[in-house]
């Protein structure tokens, strides 16, 4: 809400494909669904890219997840210098239809809106140290701008980087962790004699798949599902593991779909490797805020994650999940066995994880956060 109690007009502009695998879509359509849901008047402006598009979703809503409460448009996107065009049509629009706060996590975006004088909350996800000549002149154009009236960054260790990098007021930079939505219909009904032990994510190097096969084979009375990949990563690692008979691999599924899997689920497992590659090749272990956690925590099942210095700023071992270190199978297959046989830790773990969802990391709190910082 404004100063004086009336709602924001607010427009996001992102360049994500909507509908995508990719994870910064889910971002995008989760916060324009919050920003929202707390009484906002939002638009989600989006180019309509071909390349990466997923085909046959009729309702991007559903596939996501998500209430139909703000409007999708559509601008315009050439090859090579589609993002200035999008970033450009986006910045006049939101001029002359008198919004309040455009919202962007792409530089180049923040640049037109900067540059027609839009009040304007940039949101990044890297210390920004990876741009080529322009467009570090871009980026040297929108840290400067008095329109740009926040920054946000999803971890602390991602703030000190970027500080370090760049001439920031410290107090200008907003760390918003990642969020989840608040599951419902928790069950914790638990077998014994048939665990379900899940991961949901991408399958990129970096991501611990060898750390689930390798538990797999451990524990062959445990059922291991893993949701996610691409088609190749996917048959990659099926040929890793074929005489695995306990470990299935699905394969990408919606959001919306892996949600309802995770909610199935007696554990879920965060095997993240040292080194954490993301679709543009770049390693985000040092900084990263992983939906993946936060939808796990959501979901109300025990979480087993790497011991990653940046990610204990939202998990603590034997509280809210168990900590191991990445490439150690033992630890790995001990903390999966000790769940099975500890009701009363099991139970713990995921209570206090769906806890920490619903009073500090919800998408609504998230979006609530945000604004309430810009005013």
């Amino acid at each position: 809400m404004k100063k004086n109690g009336s709602p924001l007009k607010i427009m996001y502009s992102a360049r994500s494909i909507i509908p995508s695998r990719f994870a910064n879509s889910v971002h995008v359509m989760k916060m324009c669904q919050a920003l929202a849901a707390d009484g906002h008047q939002t638009t989600l402006v989006v180019p309509p890219r071909r390349k990466g598009r997923l085909k046959g979703v009729d309702d991007v809503y559903a596939f996501y997840g998500v209430t139909r409460n703000f409007q999708i448009e559509k601008t315009l996107w050439l090859p090579k210098v589609g993002v200035y065009i999008h970033g450009f049509i986006s910045a006049i629009k939101a001029k002359f239809n008198g919004t309040d706060i455009f919202y962007t996590r792409s530089m180049e975006i923040a640049f037109f809106a900067c540059l027609l004088r839009n009040n304007t909350i940039f949101e990044t996800h890297t210390p920004l140290t990876e741009f080529k000549y322009l467009d570090r002149l871009l980026l040297n154009f929108v840290l400067r701008s008095d329109r740009v009236k926040m920054l946000v960054v999803i971890s602390k260790a991602l703030k000190e980087l970027l500080i370090e990098a760049h001439p920031i007021d410290p107090a200008r930079v907003l760390v918003a962790h990642d969020g989840s939505d608040i599951a419902k219909n928790i069950t914790h009904s638990f077998d014994k004699n048939n665990v379900s032990i899940g991961y949901v994510g991408h399958l990129y190097k970096g991501r611990g798949i060898e750390v689930i096969i390798e538990a797999a084979r451990a524990i062959p009375a445990a059922n291991f599902h893993v949701v996610g990949g691409n088609p190749d990563d996917v048959t990659y690692w099926k040929k890793q593991s074929t005489a695995t008979k306990n470990l299935s691999f699905y394969g990408f599924v919606s959001p919306q779909k892996a949600a309802e899997i995770s909610l199935k689920m007696d554990i879920l497992l965060a095997p993240y490797q040292e080194t954490v590659m993301v679709t543009s090749g770049l390693d985000t272990s040092k900084w990263m805020s992983p939906l993946k956690i936060f939808e796990y925590m959501a979901a109300g099942k025990a979480i087993i994650c790497s011991d990653i210095p940046v990610l204990r700023e939202v998990l603590e071992d034997e509280r809210n999940a168990l900590l191991c270190e990445p490439a150690d199978y033992g630890a790995w297959v001990s903390s999966i066995k000790r769940l099975i046989n500890d009701q009363d830790l099991r139970l713990s773990i995921s209570s206090n994880a769906h806890q920490d969802i619903a009073t500090k990391y919800s998408w609504s709190i998230r979006a609530k956060t945000v604004i309430s910082h810009f005013l």
